[in-house]
């Protein structure tokens, strides 16, 4: 299994949990980034995470960890 992080600033996390709210049935975590003003968006379903980085446009950096 795959989780993707996704590191997002600060600012556009209510839009991402906004979005998420309305358009998924994925599973969503998010914590404190070591980098200043950020936040780390944990999940496990790539078409989300892919919406994430592509379509809201608002990722940082993004890590793939295999389990």
């Amino acid at each position: 299994m795959e989780k993707y992080q996704i590191l997002v600033k600060k600012g556009s996390l209510g839009m991402i949990v906004e979005d998420w709210l309305l358009h998924s049935e994925c599973d969503l975590r998010i914590r404190n980034a070591k980098t200043k003003g950020c936040r780390v968006v944990e999940l496990t379903d790539p078409l989300y995470a892919a919406r994430i980085v592509k379509w809201l446009q608002a990722a940082e950096k993004v890590n793939i960890v295999k389990s």
